[in-house]
């Protein structure tokens, strides 16, 4: 019996290939990614660890946010100073509900009870540990 025919390249059910490897340089050939609306240089998580890693240089900046001992979660301390020194350091924009979002969106969660009651927390963010997020 006969194999089924294959359907020519660019029609329903086969995606049209294109072979470069003939082209001259191919093998080392890098193309560069686009970039999507998503890729940012200094993505939100980065710039939540360097300002928790700025903590320990600046005793200010202790006063503001602090990381819980255990570098699982960290709290925002006087907001109203938070709002005016760190933010605008950090972010482009310096507003407290914009930077709460950007915790929502990255899933941080605000912990209710407990002895981190009013710390936020990522099971993924550890104190310098970037890596993991």
């Amino acid at each position: 019996s006969k194999p089924p025919p294959v359907p020519p390249e660019g029609q329903p059910g086969r995606p049209r290939l294109v072979d470069l490897s003939s082209l001259p340089g191919s093998a080392s050939a890098t193309f560069d990614r686009p970039k999507s609306r998503g890729d940012v240089p200094h993505p939100f998580p980065d710039k939540l660890h360097d300002i928790l890693e700025d903590v320990d240089l600046s005793r200010d900046l202790g006063d503001m946010i602090s990381c819980r001992p255990h570098g699982r979660a960290f709290v925002m301390h006087q907001l109203h100073r938070f709002v005016k020194e760190v933010l605008p350091r950090y972010f482009q924009q310096s507003k407290l509900t914009s930077f709460q979002r950007q915790l929502c969106i990255y899933g941080f969660q605000r912990i209710t009870r407990g002895e981190d009651a009013g710390a936020y927390y990522h099971e993924f963010f550890l104190r310098g540990v970037r890596e993991l997020c």
